[in-house]
């Protein structure tokens, strides 16, 4: 009986011991979990993760699939595209413009949300450029949320070095914007384009065009009253092509 009740004994404080054992496991993963949980949203509210990936320059947000299957339709147009066309090169400001508007052999390769970094990665799709007459590119506003300024202009620089020399490139000004929804944006668009400015007298086959000087206010937003104005603003590169 003795025995028994030892043996018993040793069984029950054995069990206890697991389910302690059991239990500190459990709080211990509980802790860490509600650790690394409060570690997230304080990184997530910091911007420390987009900090990070604007150092590293690999937003993989950039290339879209909108972005891939645009590209892909494009390059089944490049393979039609005649020599000495005037190809146009951006975001949805040339994806929105009617470019046989501008000029007969006009070629639309605009994408809606692209960046200069969206620009150099598909810039080898498209062949026709070695033949082209002329290249219009506007790129840069949506750029602002990915990287600096200073970083935008290396990678438009790097854009106009794949350009072919002997083709005739006209680097666009960003738009000015209102005061309602982007004027936080307003002073690095005017400096980004004295910088566009200042680029362009590097290469001999490029020049700037600023479409909206005369479409800003004092404080340099775009004039309410000049809405209307963009379409015949886009027209005006080819004024300028040799």
């Amino acid at each position: 009986m003795s025995l028994y009740l030892r043996l018993n004994g040793w069984h029950w404080m054995q069990s206890g011991s697991d389910k302690g054992l059991t239990m500190m496991k459990k709080a211990f993963l509980s802790y860490l979990i509600c650790v690394h949980f409060v570690l997230l949203i304080v990184l997530v509210k910091s911007d420390f993760i987009n900090k990070v990936l604007m150092k590293l320059d690999i937003q993989q947000s950039e290339i879209s699939r909108h972005y891939q299957i645009m590209t892909s339709f494009h390059q089944r147009i490049d393979k039609n595209t005649a020599s000495e066309s005037i190809i146009f090169i951006g975001d949805s400001h040339i994806q929105g413009l009617a470019v046989s508007a501008v000029a007969a052999n006009a070629v639309n390769y605009g994408i809606g949300g692209d960046t200069s970094f969206g620009v150099m990665a598909r810039l080898r799709v498209y062949k026709s450029l070695s033949s082209s007459k002329a290249v219009i590119l506007a790129i840069g506003f949506n750029d602002f949320k990915y990287r600096s300024n200073a970083a935008i202009i290396d990678n438009v620089e790097q854009i106009l070095t794949q350009l072919p020399n002997r083709t005739a490139v006209i680097l666009c000004a960003i738009s000015p914007v209102g005061k309602i929804k982007h004027a936080q944006y307003n002073q690095r668009i005017s400096e980004l384009n004295n910088s566009f400015k200042s680029l362009s007298l590097g290469f001999s086959n490029v020049s700037f065009l600023d479409a909206f000087h005369d479409a800003r206010e004092v404080e340099g937003y775009l004039l309410p009253s000049r809405w209307s104005s963009f379409i015949t603003a886009r027209l005006s590169p080819l004024d300028i092509i040799p």
